[in-house]
């Protein structure tokens, strides 16, 4: 489907609070069918609007051509950060350095994915598919099963732009549970867990693979713009100033 949605973030030339969403599950999918939907989509559309799956982004141009790269987490991390999975150390004094909140008590892997977005995020021009974050990061997705502490889940960035997160959804009740615990931190704070949602998942839900497509970031790529702004028929703005 695809809708209005909102959110309470920042305004910026690629946030908004108020954006369009594409969202697809595909029942028996994976992570791996939404890639294959991710590119269709993506090439189908430059072609329709481009007319070429070679697109102007800024000064450059970017090839759409189907199929894209597959790039593991942490591996790009090390390539661009020059941080190692483990090296939690190192992790929280690169996050200190980038401005991260909590860089001394928070989960290392959440300040690994804040340094991956100030040092890596922009840097990924072609298209291509970041996979295998951590699992403590994901708590919808399924594990991937060569690494239980990875998850399926995949990033999708374009001209240093994330479009689309997708997942193997996670369809047990009660690991689904025990990510929330985790989350929460305590079991006296177990109130606070989403009740519907674990009792749906126990009516029984098929495995499934899920995406969400920014829309407005999409024909940002496609009309060659920088700012969100320029693509929303009514943006919000910041508020005047006093004075």
């Amino acid at each position: 489907e695809v809708g209005r949605v909102f959110r309470n973030e920042g305004i910026d030339s690629r946030h908004s609070p108020e954006y369009t969403l594409l969202e697809a599950y595909e029942a028996y999918g994976s992570y791996e069918t939404m890639m294959e939907l991710a590119e269709g989509l993506v090439a189908h559309a430059a072609q329709q609007v481009c007319g070429s799956l070679v697109i102007a982004c800024g000064e450059e141009e970017l090839d759409l051509t189907p199929p894209w790269p597959r790039r593991p987490f942490w591996e790009l991390l090390e390539e661009f950060a020059g941080l190692g999975r483990g090296d939690e150390a190192a992790i929280r004094a690169m996050a200190e350095q980038t401005g991260a909140e909590g860089a001394q008590t928070a989960h290392p892997d959440y300040l690994a994915y804040h340094v991956f977005e100030k040092l890596a995020e922009s840097r990924l021009r072609e298209p291509t598919f970041v996979v295998d974050y951590p699992r403590s990061i994901s708590p919808l997705a399924k594990a991937t099963p060569h690494d239980p502490e990875l998850a399926q889940r995949f990033e999708l960035y374009i001209g240093g732009m994330e479009l689309a997160p997708a997942y193997s959804e996670l369809n047990d009740p009660q690991e689904q549970e025990r990510r929330f615990l985790e989350q929460v931190g305590r079991e006296e704070e177990r109130e606070r867990l989403d009740a519907d949602f674990l009792r749906a998942l126990a009516y029984g839900m098929p495995p499934a693979g899920g995406i969400g497509l920014g829309v407005d970031r999409l024909v940002m790529l496609l009309t060659d713009r920088q700012s969100i702004r320029e693509v929303i028929l009514f943006p919000l703005l910041r508020p005047e100033e006093d004075g």
